[in-house]
């Protein structure tokens, strides 16, 4: 991954969440299902204006999750888009919502929902590049896995390794290779058992 695809990538994935809404259909009070399923609006408030950081109920779900460790100056929000609901789905269902935290060290220290939210699940939305960056990096982390090392994602795109009481970058497959060649360690390349194998011509065989 290039350098510019790196700055893009940890553009698109800074601090979004997927905010799946799909068995919270209990109203909060001071707050009304809409007609078209789970997904919850506020009374008695005008919507928020363009370009404000006002998500509504979203918003004070998250910032829930987000305290008391995040500085009230760092609890910035974007306000909240929700997704087409999937056409296999009743319109009863409710349907998720994305919303962008601004900065990225409040997402990650976020610890989960706590009560009476804990139905409520959060998932990181993630660039395809940054997706794609991951995947080139299955060779380590299966390796990481088996000898039971210690690892993480890091912002905004690389593999945090935990060895011998360090932590170690590894942005690219080739430095975690060069890495683990140093530790005495071996990134196995797993055989694709899906790959369609090209069946072998009979010697024997020979064309009318």
């Amino acid at each position: 991954m290039s350098q510019r695809q790196k700055a893009k990538a940890a553009k698109a994935d800074r601090a979004s969440f997927f905010l799946d809404k799909s068995s919270t259909n209990q109203p909060r009070k001071g707050h009304s299902p809409t007609k078209d399923g789970g997904d919850t609006r506020s009374e008695g408030e005008p919507p928020p204006s363009p370009g404000s950081s006002d998500v509504g109920p979203e918003d004070d779900l998250l910032t829930i999750v987000l305290t008391p460790e995040t500085p009230p100056d760092q609890l910035i929000i974007d306000r909240a888009h929700r997704l087409r609901r999937p056409k296999h789905l009743p319109n009863s269902a409710a349907r998720d919502v994305i919303v962008r935290v601004h900065f990225y060290h409040a997402k990650e220290r976020s610890p989960g929902m706590p009560e009476p939210y804990q139905d409520l699940k959060l998932f990181t939305d993630l660039s395809a590049a940054t997706l794609q960056f991951r995947k080139s990096l299955t060779p380590l982390m299966t390796a990481l896995c088996s000898q039971g090392i210690a690892y993480c994602w890091g912002y905004p795109a690389k593999l945090l390794i935990h060895y011998q009481d360090t932590l170690h970058a590894v942005d690219s497959l080739a430095t975690g290779k060069e890495k683990f060649r140093s530790w005495g360690l071996a990134a196995t390349e797993k055989e694709d058992k899906n790959k369609a194998k090209i069946p072998r011509m009979s010697p024997e065989w020979t064309p009318a």
